[in-house]
This record gives structure tokens, sequence and C-alpha cells, in this order.
């Protein structure tokens, strides 16, 4: 007998109460052996999911033994090459900057991504011909021993697990005298709680009756003493809740996929192994916070008892994803170019997901790595799978996304079969999250990730991103787009009321940034509706979310009629506006500039308030592209491009020609991504273009937040 083999030494030696099998010496050498000459005795086990006392006999207890250290290694393996995968990357984004550490950094991602992706393969090539894990293809069993006292009361493995088509041929198996499956026979109701629970004399009286018939032994009384079926019931009651023994549900936790769940979180490894896991965070590669439901360290029962994970998952990672867009560049003579596309930074974005995973769903996402979206065969419901995942590290190195990509590349693909079925699938809830250009830690949600889906899921986004309007805007996102970071599918966020100002924020930031170009996110209707909505809340003074729901020719009506019943009420609405005002696209303002002049024309004496009106619209253009776009949609028609040079010259009439060519004059060319937005006529729109001035008296502007030094 060799000391080296873990599995077959816990197993071994598993009896603990009974004479020694052997006994040697060992040392403090890593990796050293130590034999010893020793008489081995069967190896006993309950197994659960049946209710059937399991014998393996001498002969056999090689093979088993070496089956149950394969499939501890295999999730051992994978544990410790996630852990150290997530610390890695981890450490790069944290630290990519230090020039010095880069090219070690650098190394020891790469490094992490070889060693997880050989963990992975090694799962697959070993699992691949195992059927669907809720077919009977993986074997959970309870090693029935003595336990210890004290410190020690927990040594050896909670759980074994085997395949079953590999020592099916080495057990005697003895049913357990119960008349309903599992362990149904031996729930109770409490009179307390009215609740059912598990009744260890009938456990241990049931597993004396079956020992009984195991004739292959020398013990006069069960070895696995009077302490052990008491510790597991009442571990087990903490974390079931069971109404009635009857319920078809009530031991779902004792299906194949769980079963394959808790070995893939560590519920079959070594006891030094599991006092590495914190959580299940560790094991999905730190893709954000994770809590187990129950997983009680040391008690057998408690984690038999549950059946799912808990987990917040930030997708593809918690520091978020940087979007970039291609941006043509300009020759002097004015000609657009594309040849040469410096990236122009859209800011960063992340998916916040709360899921409860389930089964073999559970186990697929700590198993294979990745997370697939999909719609579920209700075609109505959004859920997440786990996938096989391809690391790349050039993208987890730089990790950006190009919105403007619709092709997405083929991945590694092969998931294990044995996650297909009823299980394979868990509904999510969340968020589409961005951090806003002048904030460097919190993250703000912009649309809601909800488990029904509209009618465009699974119809194809068009792009990285792309916004329809039904009753309210929805964002379907490819998140296959984000090659080498673990993610498939498409994934559907509707922005709720709540939602709407930061939606409003985010979309004028990204069109804003990239040089106030139309990144075709939106579809044209609701782009429209989206114009429609803004305009009439700066407007009435109210929160865009107050016209959530309605529909373009409804908000279009309104708007006019308000525009003409109440010109006083809109142009004091227009000068005092001002975040709103600053965060408006081209095409509201546009509009708006049309609305001023036409009250100008209409009421002499309300000509020199619309004429300041149009100035401080002018004011509040960003770059010298958005004043373009602003002459171009100033039009009767809401997001209808009207003729820009009758447009400039007409607001040249009102403002001045001088003062329109100084305007001009000072705006930037190219967007200020890391700044807040300002008005153009402003100290501070001065500094962002890198002009120094400084005051002896710091104050913050109005109303945005940003500072005059």
């Amino acid at each position: 007998m060799n000391s080296q083999n873990a599995a077959g030494t816990s197993q071994s030696n598993a009896q603990e109460g009974q004479n020694a099998a052997g006994t040697t010496h060992s040392n403090a050498q890593e990796g050293s052996t130590a034999d010893a000459k020793g008489t081995q005795r069967p190896l006993l086990f309950f197994y659960p999911d049946t209710a059937e006392l399991f014998e393996c006999p001498v002969e056999s207890v090689d093979a088993v033994a070496k089956e149950i250290a394969l499939m501890s290694r295999l999730s051992e393996n994978l544990i410790e090459a996630r852990q150290a995968l997530g610390v890695a990357h981890a450490a790069w984004l944290e630290q990519q900057a230090n020039v010095a550490l880069r090219p070690q950094l650098e190394a020891n991602l790469k490094e992490a991504i070889k060693k997880e992706e050989a963990a992975t393969a090694e799962v697959h090539e070993h699992l691949e011909e195992t059927p669907a894990f809720n077919k009977d293809g993986v074997w959970e069993l309870l090693p029935l021993r003595k336990t210890a006292a004290g410190k020690d009361k927990y040594s050896g493995q909670r759980f074994t697990y085997v395949r079953s088509s590999k020592v099916k041929n080495h057990f005697r198996r003895y049913k357990l005298d119960s008349d309903k499956p599992q362990l149904k026979s031996f729930l109770v109701k409490d009179a307390t709680t009215g609740n059912y629970k598990l009744d260890h004399e009938k456990i241990q009286e049931k597993l004396d009756e079956a020992f009984k018939k195991a004739k292959l032994h020398e013990w006069k009384t069960p070895p696995w003493g009077r302490e052990w079926a008491p510790e597991f019931a009442e571990a087990f009651n903490k974390a079931a809740k069971f109404k009635s023994p009857d319920d078809p549900n009530a031991m779902c936790e004792f299906s194949g996929g769980t079963q394959i769940l808790r070995l893939f979180a560590g519920a079959g490894a070594s006891a030094k192994a599991e006092s590495t896991i914190k959580s299940f965070d560790d094991l999905l590669h730190l893709r954000g916070e994770v809590a187990a439901s129950a997983k009680a360290k040391g008690e057998v029962g408690g984690v038999l008892a549950d059946g799912n994970i808990k987990a917040t998952l930030y997708l593809p990672w918690k520091s978020g994803l940087e979007l970039w867009i291609p941006a043509p560049t300009e020759s002097q003579s004015g000609a657009i170019s594309w040849k040469s596309t410096p990236d122009t930074t859209l800011g960063f974005f992340r998916i916040s997901l709360a899921a409860k995973a389930e089964a073999s769903c559970g186990a697929s996402l700590l198993a294979e790595g990745g997370v697939e979206f999909k719609l579920g065969r209700d075609g109505k419901t959004q859920k997440v799978k786990g996938t096989r995942a391809t690391r790349n590290a050039a993208q987890m190195q730089q990790p950006k996304l190009d919105v403007t990509k619709v092709e997405v590349k083929a991945d590694a693909g092969g998931d294990l079969k044995a996650f297909a079925g009823v299980e394979a699938e868990a509904s999510v809830e969340g968020a589409f999250e961005w951090r806003r250009p002048q904030e460097k830690v919190k993250w703000t949600s912009f649309a809601s990730v909800k488990p029904g889906v509209s009618g465009q899921a699974g119809a194809g986004a068009q792009a990285a991103f792309h916004i329809t309007y039904d009753d309210k805007f929805r964002i379907l996102m490819r998140a296959g787009l984000c090659v080498g970071v673990g993610l498939k599918g498409e994934v559907e966020a509707a922005v709720d009321v709540v939602n709407m100002a930061e939606f409003a924020w985010w979309a004028k930031t990204q069109i804003a940034y990239a040089g106030d170009k139309n990144l075709q996110y939106f579809a044209k209707d609701a782009f429209r509706t989206f114009v429609a909505m803004y305009t009439l809340a700066i407007a009435k003074g109210k929160e865009i979310g107050a016209y959530v729901g309605k529909q373009f020719d409804e908000m279009r009506t309104e708007l006019t009629d308000f525009i003409r019943t109440q010109p006083r009420a809109f142009l004091n609405a227009i000068r005092n506006a001002h975040d709103s005002l600053l965060n408006s696209l081209a095409e509201v303002k546009g509009y708006i500039v049309y609305a001023l002049k036409s009250i100008a024309d209409r009421f002499d004496e309300w000509r020199l308030e619309a004429t300041d009106a149009i100035s401080r619209i002018l004011a509040a253009a960003q770059i010298r592209n958005e004043l373009e776009n602003v002459y171009q949609f100033t039009s009767s028609e809401i997001a209808v491009k009207g003729n820009a040079q009758v447009a400039r010259n007409e607001i040249g009439q009102f403002v001045g020609t001088s003062q329109l060519a100084m305007v001009e004059s000072r705006m930037r060319v190219d967007p200020a991504p890391g700044f807040g937005f300002v008005f153009n006529d402003s100290a501070a729109y001065r500094m962002q273009q890198g002009t120094a001035l400084a005051w002896m008296d710091p104050k913050t502007t109005a109303g945005d937040g940003s500072q005059m030094a």
C-alpha cells in the first residue's frame, strides 16, 4: 500500500475506529512515498440517490480507489487552475501601468491560461463519453466511517465521485428497506414547524439491516458507528425545507446533475483543497461575489441538501470591457479617410447578473468556465448555461470591443454532452452597467436584464448593440463578439423608467465620443422616438422617464401643441435647462433651434429672449461636428435632416454672423474622453482643449460637477 495515493489511502483508512490496515512512517518531503504492509478491507458507501448500501470487496478496492482519485483530481486541478487564472488576470488589470512588472505579469497570465485550458481539456477527455449527468452517469457516494471528534471531526473526503460505467461491476449493492425513492421513506413530520425532516434513527436502523446482508467483512457491528447517521441527518435538516414527502420535487437535490455540480464545486475534493475555497467566486474565475446557498464546512448532509449556486456574475469581468469605434482621419483638405482608423474610446461596459443555477446548469458554469446566453424552450425567457470558454491572452490583456463588429469568430465548441437536458439552463436578472468617463470606480446601471424577453430576442443583433422600442427601449447585445473572454449568445436588456435618465446620458456619451457620428445602435423608429421623448422632457421640464411607454406620434403631437399654445413656458424651459441640454443629442438641439426661430418670428417681444436661447443651444454643443449636425437637423420634423447651410444662415441672422463665427472657431474638432460635458463658452471647456488657465478661487460649475481650477 502506497501513501502517495491520497484517495486510496483515505478510503483504505476510512474505517476509523477499527484496527489499522497497516502502519508506516512518513516524512516531510513533498511528493515522497512511504510503503506500509497491511491488510486491505472492504469499503462501504451510502448512495442516497437510491438509498442503497454499496460494498466494495477487497479485490476491487484498487480499481475503485483509482477512479476516486481521478475524479477528485479533475475537480481539484480545475479549481486550482481557475483560481490561479483569476488571480493572474486581476493582477494584470490592476498593475498593467507598472512598466517594470508588465513582462512578468504578462508571462504569469499566459501561463495561467495554459494551465486552465489543460485542466479543462482533461475534464473533457475523461468525461466526454459520460452520458447526461441526470441519467446516472456519475455516482455521488458517501463513505461510511466513524467520525473523529473536536478539531478533527472532519477528515478525508466528504463525498466520493465515480463514473458509474467504470465501477459498476466492482460494487455489491444492498437496497435499504424503504417504500419511497431516495430518502423520502426516512422523512418524518416535525410537530413544531410542520416541515418534514430526516429521522436519523430510521436511517440507522435500515443501514444496519442492509449491513447484515453483506457477508464479505469481519466486523461484528457496522464500522461507521452510531454518530454518522445523527450528524448526517442534522446537517441535512438545516438546509432542507420539505413540506411533504410526496412532493415530486422535494428531493431534486439528488439528481445526477446536482451530484456533478457538487463535484465541480469541490465537495469531493480533499480537506486541504476545500480549505482554499472561500466561495464560488474562486470557481467562477473571479467574475463577482458569489454565495453558496448551503455549503457548510464539514457537514455532509448540509451540502447534500443543497442543489444550486446563487451567483452575481460580472461579465466579461468585474473591471469591465472598453468599448471603442474606429474613427476616420481628416486630411488638411477636409477629405475623410478610413485607411487609418485610430481607436476612439466609448467608455467601459459590463453586464452584472444574478443567477440561480441548479443541477447540471450550475455544474456547466463551474466546469466549462464560460457563459452562454440563450432563449429558453418557450422562446420567452432569457437563460444562461455554462459553455466551453476560449481564452485569448491579447484580449484579456487589453479588454476592448469594437462596437461596429458584426461577425462572431468560431469558438472552441465541444461543450460536454453531459450538460444537455432539462436542467441545463438558469434564468437570470441583472443590468447593463457603464462607468462614466469621469468616474474611476463607480458603475451605474442604464438597462435591466430580466428573465422575460421581447420579440426581438433571437432575431440577432445587427452589431455589438442594437436598440429598438416598443413600450420601452430594448438593447440586444451580441455577447459572442467579446472574443477570447468566454461569452456566447445574445442578451437583452430593457430600459425601465428608473434607468431612463442614465440611458440618455449613456447614449449621448457614446455618440459624443465617437465624434458625434451615428453608431447605428438605434433602429430608425427607436431613434426618432428617443429624440421626441428627450425633447418633450426638456420642453416640459420633466424627467425623461415620465414618457416611457408613449409612442412617437403621440409625443410629437404633444410637443408641437405645447410649443404652439405655451410658447412662453417653452422658452423659459430652454433658458433654464442645464444638464439636460448638455446631454441632448444634435437632433434634439436642432429641433429646439427650429422651434425657437418660429417663436421669434411670431412674437417680436420675445425675439431677444429666443435669440439668447438659441445661443445657449449652440454653446451646449461639444465639438464642431455636433454643431454641424445641429444645423443639419434644424428642421420642422423631429430627427429629420434639413438644409444645413440654409439653417446656418438663418441662425446667423438671429445671433449675428460674427458671433456665430466665434462660436465655430472655439469648437474642438475631437471629443475629450474623460471629461464631462460643459458649455463651450466656459473656462472649463477651454481647459479640456489643453489651454492651462488657473484661478486662485477654485469652484464647481453649476449642475455638471466639473471644476474650474
